[in-house]
């Protein structure tokens, strides 16, 4: 036996095997290697698309953070709704409070930006986020999953090698190979490679597959209509032909991006095709930050000849046009750069004395990450089957509690919704007429607004409301009359101050060849204000 393993071990080494096995590890770092350049502007993208989100969730930080606004944190606690562990945003329920977090993020964000111990900051962003996103969970839509999930990855990704002030000032060493290659490299990979798939795995429904209906149906949603999309949909030939398209685009467009061989053509060609997709998407239907966020998860994947055929080219002929020459950095970057180029020496001796300890630190960091993997991939696989082959019941808690809980069958799967229409909410005065206390009007009407989309105020009352509408319980209705009344009493006095809310749904239903059901009033809500409010 030992005569037999050692002629095995000799053939494996001057045999076909060892080439073999070199082209196989080629074909593996073609499918799964990473431009440390394009790993920096994923860090930079997923920066620009959290402070985007910031934004706009800022916009509403009374509204839907704090006490006093729609979802107070007595309600998520009452009804089994808040975080399963400790969450900073539900510390305090004071606008000043939420402001302050919001705040921190934001500063979070712009040191992701810029690359300043990246590796902290984007653990920090991430928890942060995660935090908020659990302080009003009915907020949550399918670009603040994807980022959360990306944010979570990139703790384990050299986000900071390249283009930031990690490099710059010397704390962090230049890569010895221009190409990562590592299980974490993988994990992100295989994230966005689910995304997709499992996005045009579920469009199962008659719509997509068989009278290929989806897009005109879906485009006859106001709610999330563009005037670009009105247009298209006059033309049902279009319509037809997008709908047999996209289903294989989204279930196999992603796997470009690991084609082992020409793999910068293939990666090209995956990132021009989903980035169109997109585009398309976005300008015919408002998605909010859908598409911003799909494109900013995506740029990790560029490939090399992206920079040396036209990034860095570029970047040299900006750099000509740039007047005057170098200047000689200030004495306080000069310190900056030796004091962290000192504690990256300490670190790097500290290193060199514990190999054996360091050594099992990242095989401990790599075994978690391969877990991981196995993990999201086998809670895509048992939740698009409603089993648990792969994870047992038992570990369902790790998503939730982590943070990489995902599910990508809520983007018209299974068949686009047809449920259509527009809220109305109202209030009763003092002085008994009608206003309408959502848009602040004085003027109440029952009547078709000239825009559906523009009645929401923006992208989370326009998660926010159509979560109430299908909940229809009263621990979500009370506290947002209770709040719809606050601020409209806030501004106005006497006969003008609302007794009682109204809140109603004008229902309608989108049927086949363009066609909607007459529209109904459904009642959710109609009851005075109590007294104090």
């Amino acid at each position: 036996m030992a005569c037999l393993l050692s002629v095995l071990r000799t053939c494996s080494r001057v045999s076909v095997f060892y080439p073999m096995r070199k082209i196989g590890q080629r074909f593996l770092r073609n499918m799964f290697g990473l431009d440390y350049r394009s790993l920096a502007l994923l860090r930079m993208g997923l920066a620009v698309a959290l402070l985007m989100t910031l934004r706009e969730c800022g916009e509403y930080l009374g509204a839907f953070y704090t006490d006093a606004g729609a979802l107070p944190r007595a309600a998520l606690i009452a009804n089994n709704y808040a975080p399963p562990w400790p969450n900073v945003h539900m510390a305090g329920g004071s606008f000043a409070f939420q402001a302050a977090l919001f705040g921190l993020q934001v500063v979070l964000a712009l040191l992701l930006l810029v690359g300043y111990r990246t590796r902290l900051v984007t653990a920090l962003s991430f928890y942060l986020l995660f935090s908020m996103q659990g302080r009003n969970p009915m907020l949550i839509f399918g670009p603040d999953m994807m980022l959360r999930l990306m944010l979570f990855w990139g703790i384990f990704l050299p986000l900071g090698r390249r283009f930031s002030l990690d490099a710059e000032l010397g704390r962090t060493p230049p890569p010895a190979e221009p190409v990562y290659f590592d299980i974490a490299g993988v994990a992100y990979i295989l994230q966005f490679i689910l995304i997709y798939f499992y996005s045009g795995y579920t469009k199962t429904g008659a719509t997509w597959q068989v009278d290929h209906t989806a897009i005109a149906r879906a485009l006859d949603l106001e709610i999330f209509r563009r005037p670009l999309g009105h247009w298209i949909n006059h033309y049902d030939w279009l319509t037809t032909w997008l709908t047999v398209a996209v289903p294989p685009i989204e279930t196999y467009g992603a796997f470009l991006f690991i084609v082992p061989f020409c793999t910068g053509w293939a990666r090209w060609a995956g990132f021009l095709l989903l980035t169109g997709l997109q585009l398309g998407f976005n300008l015919s239907m408002d998605l909010g930050l859908f598409g911003v966020v799909m494109v900013a998860i995506m740029l990790g994947l560029l490939p090399a000849e992206c920079w040396t055929g036209l990034l860095e080219p570029l970047g040299r002929k900006i750099a000509r046009w740039r007047p005057g020459g170098k200047t000689k950095p200030p004495r306080s970057w000069l310190a900056a750069q030796a004091r962290a180029r000192g504690a990256a020496e300490r670190r790097a001796a500290w290193r060199a004395r514990h190999k054996g300890l360091v050594s099992a630190l990242r095989w401990l960091r790599r075994g978690l990450v391969a877990f991981l993997v196995y993990y999201i991939v086998g809670w895509n696989v048992d939740y698009s089957h409603s089993d648990h082959a792969w994870v047992p019941v038992s570990l369902d808690g790790l998503a939730y509690n982590f943070g990489f809980e995902q599910h990508f069958d809520n983007l018209f799967a299974p068949n686009p919704e047809d449920q259509d229409g527009w809220f109305i909410l109202s209030g009763t005065t003092v002085g008994d007429r009608e206003v309408n206390v959502f848009s602040g009007a004085e003027a109440f009407t029952l009547a078709r607004p000239a825009s559906v989309v523009a009645t929401y105020r923006g992208e989370r009352w326009g998660s926010y409301l159509p979560y109430v509408l299908e909940s229809r319980t009263t621990w979500l209705l009370e506290p947002l009359a209770l709040y719809l009344g606050r601020e409209w009493n806030r501004t106005h006095f006497g006969a003008d101050r609302v007794k009682s809310i109204q809140i109603n749904f004008m229902l309608e239903r989108v049927g086949a060849h363009h066609t909607k059901t007459p529209t109904q009033m459904l009642p959710l809500w109609a009851e005075p204000i109590r007294s104090g409010n």
